[in-house]
C-alpha cells in the first residue's frame, strides 16, 4: 500500500503548526538566503511532502508550500513541474523543477551547506537512497518482520555508538531514514525493542519540534 494512502488523514492542526514554523524559519534565515531563488514546494498534507518540509525547517531554508488537489496534480500545468503528476515537487526560481522527495531533501542539504565534500555527500545520499529504495519497500510487504531482522543490524551498529547517522549533528541522512522508521511504527506497528540503538534514535528524533510539526503531524 502506498505511503500517501497511509498519510491521508493529516489534521488542520498540523497545517497550522507547519505555517507557524515556516514563518519562524523565514524570520531566522540570513539576508543572503532571502535574496536567493525562492523554493516553492508542491504537495499536500499526508504525503512525503512533510519529509521535505521538515528538512526545510530543520536546516532553515525559507520555503513556500502550494497545496495541490488531485485535479491539480493531473493538470497539464503541473506536469510541467512533475512529468508524472506526483508529489512532492519543487520549483527554484527560474531553474528546472525538481521532484522525488529524496532528491528534494538532498537539495535542501546542499543549500544549507551541510555536506562539505563529495564523499560526505555520498554517505548521506547512500543512507537516503537506502531508506527510499530498500527499507520502505520492504516495510510494505507481508514479511516485513523477517526483513527487519536483515535490514536493521547495520543501522543498530551505527546508532548504538552515535546519535546520528553521519557526524555528530542531525543531517540529510537522518531526515530520510528517521521519517521512514517513524512511518514503520505509525502504520505497521513496528517495534524496535530488539534494536535499542534504533529505538532511542527514533525517540530522540521524534522529540524535535520541527519533526513534530511536519512528519509526526501528518
Amino acid at each position: 500500500m502506498a505511503l500517501t494512502h497511509h498519510l491521508r488523514t493529516a489534521s488542520f492542526t498540523q497545517q497550522r503548526r507547519l505555517k507557524r514554523c515556516a514563518r519562524s524559519a523565514r524570520a531566522h534565515s540570513s539576508p543572503r538566503a532571502a535574496d536567493e531563488a525562492s523554493f516553492t514546494l508542491y504537495g499536500c498534507p499526508g504525503s512525503r511532502t512533510q519529509i521535505v518540509e521538515w528538512a526545510c525547517l530543520e536546516f532553515a531554508l525559507p520555503f513556500d508550500t502550494k497545496t495541490l488537489s488531485r485535479a491539480d496534480m493531473q493538470s497539464e500545468a503541473y506536469r510541467e513541474i512533475h512529468p508524472w503528476g506526483k508529489i512532492p515537487a519543487a520549483t527554484i526560481g527560474g531553474n528546472a523543477p525538481l521532484f522525488e522527495s529524496g532528491a528534494l531533501v538532498m537539495y535542501v542539504g546542499d543549500k544549507a551547506q551541510l555536506m562539505k565534500t563529495p564523499e560526505e555527500r555520498g554517505i548521506h545520499a547512500a543512507w537516503s537512497m537506502w531508506a527510499n529504495a530498500t527499507f520502505w519497500p520492504a516495510m510494505e510487504t507481508r514479511d516485513r518482520a523477517s526483513k527487519l531482522q536483515q535490514l536493521l543490524p547495520p543501522l543498530e551498529t551505527r546508532l548504538s555508538e552515535h546519535d546520528y547517522l553521519v557526524g555528530d549533528e542531525i543531517g540529510v541522512a537522518d531526515v530520510t531514514v528517521a521519517a521512514y522508521l517513524f512511518y514503520g511504527q505509525l502504520f505497521f506497528g513496528i517495534q524496535y525493542d530488539a534494536f535499542p540503538g534504533v529505538k532511542k534514535y527514533v525517540e530522540r528524533i521524534a522529540a524535535r519540534p520541527h519533526f513534530r510539526a511536519t512528519v509526526a503531524g501528518g
